[in-house]
Formats: C-alpha cells, structure tokens, sequence
C-alpha cells in the first residue's frame, strides 16, 4: 500500500526518505503473510523500526506465527520480533 511504501521510502510528493525497516523483511518470503483473504496469502499487519531499533532488532527472531492455535484466536497472524534493548 501507499502508506506502507512512503514509510519506508518517504513520500515522494511531500517528505524526504524515511529510513524505517520492515520487519518481516526477515522472514521467508514463502511465510511473510499475516492475513489470508479467500485464499490469497497477505501481508497486511506490518513492524516497522526506525533506525535506532533496526540495529538492535534480532533478524533470526522475526517469525510470523501460522499455528492452528493462532488461528482460533483470530484471522491474523501475528508478527513477533525480539530487540535487544541495552
């Protein structure tokens, strides 16, 4: 989406270059979707770190959970990430 890209790449209309990182970029491209709209897998739940957090963000930690008991709980799946704070 719009939104998503002017995040990470700024508005091209009205802000210089917003250096933000995707989470999920960490995440096999095959399970990077959080959502599944009549079939089609989705990635529309989003982490995004400024700077500051994107050095301290664990890239083996970001995983999207697809498990069964995540599907009784809701119709996203959730994206988890671990920063080590120091």
């Amino acid at each position: 989406s719009d939104p998503v890209k002017w995040t990470l790449a700024g508005d091209p209309k009205n802000s210089p270059k917003v250096t933000f990182s995707a989470s999920s970029d960490s995440v096999p491209q095959t399970d990077r979707y959080s959502f599944v709209y009549q079939g089609t897998k989705e990635l529309i739940d989003h982490q995004m770190s400024n700077p500051v957090l994107t050095k301290l963000l664990d890239p083996a930690s970001v995983t999207i959970r697809h498990d069964k008991d995540v599907e009784d709980a809701s119709d996203h799946h959730p994206l988890m990430a671990t920063y080590g704070i120091k």
